[in-house]
């Protein structure tokens, strides 16, 4: 029976507390040897997060911490792991319809045009430029790849839906990649700028993994400056608008 005083029941919080993270940690070294590779391929871009919210775990400091409404930090990122681990189970599940969802999303993030369609000189010219930004980006060179991407948003904007049938979806990855780029140059306010303009983008032509991109990108920004609070936040949008 428990002790009427509270003491038990203090004690019995404190366990709660430091079980999950217990568990947690016992998950997170039992995932990568089990498959990594499995669980990089079905989380996608998600697994950047949940690589993020792991190493947060290992801040017990900020763990120890609570959010502005008096929600723990550590219960937020539990949440958070949980339901990556969940979502990747799902489509662990679904892996053959999720497969060729995939390959668009892949074709889509690198920028390889549909083979559906049969795009005129200006959609081949700008392919070729976002395939050279995201070569100047990979190869460790975000000046270059900023000012190409930079350079072809002006061009982009300046073209009708009827020259680029995916005109929103460009737009959304150009300045996608100059928030990244920016964001490795050091300038971290102007990468939030470009990565918010992102989501604005990506919430007018309702373009949901886009969203998460941008979201995603937001947290990592707000990561990297040590704003935990609004790091959590945005994280907590994301898993809310992909639930």
């Amino acid at each position: 029976p428990s002790d009427p005083s509270g003491q038990d029941l203090y004690t019995s919080n404190q366990k709660l507390q430091i079980k999950p993270t217990k568990d947690q940690r016992r998950t997170k070294k039992q995932e990568p040897v089990r498959n990594p590779k499995t669980e990089r391929e079905l989380l996608g871009e998600l697994y950047a997060d949940k690589a993020y919210l792991e190493k947060l775990l290992k801040d017990e400091d900020l763990m120890e911490s609570s959010t502005k409404q008096g929600t723990k930090v550590a219960d937020l990122v539990l949440s958070g792991i949980s339901y990556l681990d969940t979502r990747r189970e799902f489509w662990q599940q679904q892996k053959p319809l999720y497969a060729r969802e995939r390959e668009r999303k892949l074709r889509q993030r690198r920028w390889i045009p549909d083979r559906t369609r049969k795009p005129a000189e200006v959609g081949r010219s700008i392919v070729k430029s976002m395939e050279d930004i995201q070569q100047l980006l990979a190869g460790d060179c975000p000046e270059g790849g900023c000012r190409k991407a930079e350079r072809l948003l002006k061009t982009i904007q300046g073209c009708s839906e009827d020259e680029v049938p995916n005109k929103g979806e460009l737009l959304g990855n150009l300045l996608s990649c100059i928030g990244n780029a920016q964001f490795e140059m050091g300038r971290t306010e102007a990468a939030l700028q470009s990565h918010r303009m992102d989501l604005e983008l990506a919430r007018q032509r309702d373009l949901p993994d886009a969203v998460s991109r941008a979201l995603g990108n937001i947290g990592r920004v707000y990561a990297r400056i040590s704003k935990f609070q609004q790091a959590i936040d945005t994280y907590v949008r994301l898993v809310t608008e992909k639930a």
